[in-house]
């Protein structure tokens, strides 16, 4: 069966009604719309904004209300085959209201009503205007990554469900005396450089979760999936050549993506301002205290990287003995993923899908966080460039609800690979009794045989749909 939720909505509590169905004083308008995360990996915090319009027909509703810092949250619920459940994918506060007449031909007392538009920021993103002040220097209990979480949330009023830090290093984080400083940057000093997490928020849960911000290898390429539905084989799951099943360290979300399903110009960039030959990293050593910066830098060759000059890319830790994962991480990004060729303009609509396959997906979607998700794009028109595999990593997505679907504009970001490791599977290798692949008639309609350039692993079945999925 195919999943298609409808967004559901409640300003301060209170229910927003989508349709005009028992004389409702306000209706929520189609075009809901929530933007989250980037193109890159290593940033910043970026909080997800909502944006949404609210259609009061009399006025009467938004007379006698003030939006600005109102709790907002939104969610989506779908038929199970046996009940309805719901999920959040959107908690935050109202940032910024504006009101505009339906209609105002002349200055006179009449009914008109209102459209409402609204923005708002997510939970993490209210961080910006919660400011911290605590002393973490003073004991070896206040040093720790739980004790600075804990007066995060304490300064957001406890706000969230809670705040999941990387494990305490060794030496832990150098000393330091927060006095009005924005929280929003000391939870990101928690994660940066620290075990290759990152913060990211989710909505359902309401805790702000580990996230990943690095690649978890280079040596990734598809393999043959069965679909539960058809009983034909995909491609997907792409895989490390050392460990037998990637879904055991919790990093399997693979979606295949049927490039006949894609709305794009096709538009590929390459920036020379992303191509990083050295890699810069400053920290600290807990012999040497807080006082004394240390850094750790290594060269990346990269093709035509004579020709370009020297991109250094800086990058500050303030965890204890801990250069050697970040500089490796970042070497890693620039080496194998940012010079490559990017896909900017991704779309596509459950309209050409006909909802979503599985409960899974529609999570993986329309929860706006990372997961590690991995998108493996089909039938790619652009198969026949050199050094060119169709595996993203999805670091950010616009979702729009509207005409009864939801729409998607995907971040992509290069996912890594290196095909001086890849050995397709041939016609010669097909039945050479060294591989266990599917008869032709068993393959999915979707693929392609410009595919089979990225496919070198035996059958995976069933299709993986954990790891960190919601549930």
């Amino acid at each position: 069966m195919a999943f298609n939720p409808k967004p559901q909505v409640w300003i301060a509590g209170e229910y927003v009604p989508t349709s005009a169905a028992g004389d409702p004083t306000h209706i929520g308008l189609e075009g809901l719309k929530i933007e989250w995360g980037s193109h890159e990996r290593f940033v910043d915090i970026i909080p997800a904004t909502l944006t949404f319009t609210i259609l009061d027909p009399t006025g009467e509703w938004i007379a006698d209300k003030v939006l600005s810092g109102t709790d907002i949250k939104v969610a989506y619920t779908w038929w199970d085959g046996s009940k309805w459940d719901n999920r959040y994918m959107f908690r935050g506060m109202i940032t910024a209201a504006n009101i505009t007449p339906r209609k105002l031909e002349k200055e006179a007392n009449e009914d008109h009503g209102y459209y409402v538009d609204i923005v708002a920021t997510d939970r993490i993103g209210q961080l910006g205007n919660t400011y911290v002040s605590f002393d973490a220097s003073a004991t070896n209990e206040r040093r720790t990554l739980r004790y600075r979480a804990d007066k995060i949330n304490e300064a957001a009023g406890n706000t969230f469900a809670g705040i999941v830090t990387a494990n305490e290093p060794v030496y832990g984080m150098i000393p330091e005396v927060y006095t009005n400083s924005a929280a929003l940057t000391v939870l990101d000093d928690l994660y940066r450089g620290a075990q290759y997490a990152r913060p990211e928020y989710d909505p359902h849960t309401n805790r702000i979760e580990r996230g990943r911000w690095e690649t978890f290898t280079y040596w990734n390429f598809a393999a043959f999936c069965k679909d539960e539905d058809s009983g034909k084989y995909m491609l997907g799951m792409p895989r490390h050549p050392n460990v037998l099943d990637d879904s055991k360290r919790g990093i399997n979300l693979i979606y295949t993506l049927p490039a006949e399903d894609v709305e794009s110009d096709g538009v590929l960039t390459q920036d020379v301002d992303s191509s990083i030959t050295n890699i810069s990293v400053k920290y600290y050593k807990s012999t040497q205290g807080a006082e004394k910066e240390f850094y750790s830098r290594i060269a990346v060759n990269i093709p035509n990287y004579k020709g370009i000059g020297n991109r250094t890319w800086n990058f500050e830790t303030k965890f204890y003995d801990y250069d050697a994962a970040p500089l490796l991480a970042l070497e890693a990004e620039a080496k194998y993923n940012l010079w490559r060729w990017r896909l900017e303009d991704v779309k596509w609509t459950t309209k050409r899908t006909g909802g979503f396959k599985t409960t899974t997906h529609m999570h993986m979607w329309l929860q706006p966080r990372s997961n590690d998700m991995r998108i493996f794009l089909n039938g790619s028109a652009h198969g026949h460039l050199k050094d060119y595999v169709p595996i993203y990593s999805l670091m950010g997505n616009t979702i729009t609800y509207r005409d009864d679907a939801w729409h998607f504009e995907p971040k992509l970001a290069p996912y890594g690979y290196d095909t001086a490791y890849l050995e397709p599977i041939t016609f010669t290798r097909w039945g050479s009794g060294t591989t266990n692949n599917p008869q032709f008639s068993e393959l999915h309609e979707s693929i392609r045989l410009s595919d089979m350039q990225y496919t070198e692993d035996t059958i995976r079945e069933p299709l993986i749909e954990f790891g960190n999925a919601p549930v």
